[in-house]
């Protein structure tokens, strides 16, 4: 196989929005894998609501928005509510996991209990705005939605 590119390998960076490359890759894998439709819905409820979110807050509370929409939106505007909500969906854990299973044989990855890279965000984030513990990543993205009439 080809040699994978590296650039400052041996560093460790906070990922920013690049975690969003990670969650579209991930989406990408379970819909391969026939487990997500990019036409599943996702309600968009008054937790999800955030700073640095130029789309989603232009829509309302409890407007429920297609997989294929949210990613529009993660990736077109790096819109930080569309990456909650698709990180919860794709599971952080499970992000993870695939993180780890493609860096063997390199330096290991970042995992939730080194440094908050995936899953929650990053602590001075709360500093520049965003809700503690609510930043490009949520905090209770592991957590199972429940989508009720809310």
């Amino acid at each position: 196989g080809a040699a994978p590119l590296v650039h400052n390998a041996d560093r460790r960076m906070y990922l920013a929005s690049g975690v969003k490359l990670l969650v579209m890759a991930e989406l990408y894998r379970q819909r391969a894998a026939g487990t997500l439709s990019f036409d599943e819905e996702i309600r968009y409820r008054r937790p999800d609501v955030r700073d640095g979110a130029p789309s989603m807050n232009k829509h309302k509370l409890g407007e429920r928005l297609t997989i294929a929409e949210l990613l529009t939106s993660m990736v077109r505007d790096s819109d930080n509510a569309a990456a909650d909500l698709l990180m919860r969906r794709a599971g952080p854990e499970v992000i993870g996991a695939e993180l780890r299973k493609s860096q063997s044989g390199r330096q290991p990855a970042k995992t939730r209990s080194d440094h908050d890279y995936i899953g929650t965000s990053h602590p001075k984030l709360s500093k520049a705005g965003h809700r503690k513990g609510q930043g490009l990543i949520s905090g209770s993205a592991g957590e199972p939605v429940q989508e009720t009439g809310e």
